[in-house]
């Protein structure tokens, strides 16, 4: 909180409904609608000390609502709100609302959530950078309760990040049902297996950039003794980033393709729109009909006014990249033995139009190689957030693509 999402038109700058303030109000108001028993917060609440008074209104309406309506709430502090949140809480001292794990220090919790004991087991970070992972001095003793869950803000299956590296199989190694993780923008669940805990990230509950693309909210989760954890998630952001790519045909006229374009923006968006003020599409054009600059011309001048209306929301185009596809036979030269039949049958491939000879083997060289990149030291500095398959899919087809018309051109000019 004290944050708000980026790169939204200006018509947005005074508008409280896209804060994440207020997707946090309506988070409480779900909580209490749901009757649920207790709420979890996995760090990152406030945006540092600079932020602090932002969110401090906010955050003690909430938690004194959800205190008085006997909810329990249970938090983490992570590597932005460290030095605050400690004494935020303090100060607020309010029953049913708990940190767990101030200083760096491991510490659980019994509570009575509908009759059933339950263990909260968690750690806050102490500083900004935790760069040793936290479960190695994390207790591993089962307690008495049926239902225990851990909670830690970190990032998992990075050994080199500074920000306590989580290991699946030391997390799996605790007799908890689900852990409750923080840190990770991208929301997440993985249920649990053979016996294995559950693993959640729920991610930002509002995105804040266009990095953080598709639905965000909170999570209900839903667990008893004996049985695994259920997770949904409660697509309550009023913000949404999107990738929309659209593929113009070589035959359309460029002044159709600019009358369309709303139409089939809003024909293009994946899922549900309700209760959404803004999405901000990122739109890639691929046009097959080898007019560089026509689009970009035709469109550049007034695609900043674009407003579709959505719902009660607006449909606006964050940024516009018009990609000018040759007109290549891929199913042609897909026949060939040579290196450019090899990348046609990557990207027939990618377009669902052949099979992979070993698309497992391929995605793993893919990850291979993006991990060898974002474990350099000279990227050691960032915090970086994984790829979806989906945007790996299209950068892959783009290179694959770009390096077919490069060797197709050297092979015309030699």
């Amino acid at each position: 909180m004290g944050r708000r999402p980026s790169r939204l038109p200006p018509a947005f700058d005074e508008d409280r409904s896209v804060s994440v303030a207020h997707v946090w109000e309506r988070t409480v108001e779900a909580a209490l609608d749901q009757g649920v028993h207790a709420v979890v917060l996995t760090g990152d609440l406030v945006d540092r000390d600079n932020r602090l008074f932002e969110a401090w209104g906010p955050l003690e309406r909430g938690l004194t609502r959800l205190s008085e309506a006997g909810i329990e709430t249970v938090a983490v502090a992570g590597n932005h709100d460290h030095d605050v949140l400690p004494g935020l809480f303090r100060r607020l001292d309010l029953p049913r609302v708990r940190l767990l794990g101030a200083g760096g220090e491991w510490a659980s919790i019994s509570l009575e959530l509908g009759g059933t004991p339950v263990r909260f087991l968690g750690f806050s970070f102490p500083r900004e950078r935790v760069p040793r992972s936290p479960l190695e001095e994390a207790p591993r003793e089962e307690g008495r309760e049926p239902l225990a869950f851990g909670v830690v803000h970190g990032e998992l299956d990075t050994p080199a990040s500074p920000y306590a590296p989580l290991d699946r199989r030391a997390l799996a190694a605790f007799p908890v049902h689900a852990w409750l993780l923080g840190h990770i923008h991208a929301p997440r669940f993985e249920a649990g297996s053979s016996g294995a805990p559950a693993l959640l990230y729920p991610g930002s509950p509002q995105p804040l950039d266009p990095g953080e693309p598709g639905a965000h909210g909170p999570w209900l989760l839903h667990a008893a003794p004996g049985g695994a954890p259920e997770a949904q998630q409660l697509p309550m952001a009023t913000v949404r980033y999107e990738p929309i790519e659209l593929a113009v045909g070589a035959d359309e006229a460029v002044e159709d393709v600019r009358l369309a374009l709303p139409q089939r923006l809003r024909a293009a968006i994946a899922g549900e729109t309700q209760g959404l003020r803004c999405l901000a599409a990122r739109v890639a054009i691929r046009d097959a009909g080898n007019r560089p600059g026509e689009l970009d011309r035709a469109l550049a001048g007034d695609i900043a006014d674009l407003d579709v209306p959505i719902g009660e929301g607006s449909l606006v185009v964050e940024k516009l990249a018009v990609e000018t596809e040759p007109a290549i036979e891929l199913e042609t030269l897909a026949r060939g033995e040579d290196a450019a039949g090899e990348l046609a049958r990557l990207i027939r491939a990618l377009d669902g139009e052949a099979t992979a000879d070993d698309p497992d083997a391929l995605w793993s060289e893919v990850r291979s190689a993006l991990r060898a990149v974002s474990d350099h030291p000279a990227f050691a500095e960032l915090e970086t957030q994984s790829e979806s398959d989906e945007a790996l899919e299209a950068r892959l087809r783009r290179l694959a693509l770009d390096l077919l018309s490069a060797l197709r051109a050297q092979k015309e000019a030699s």
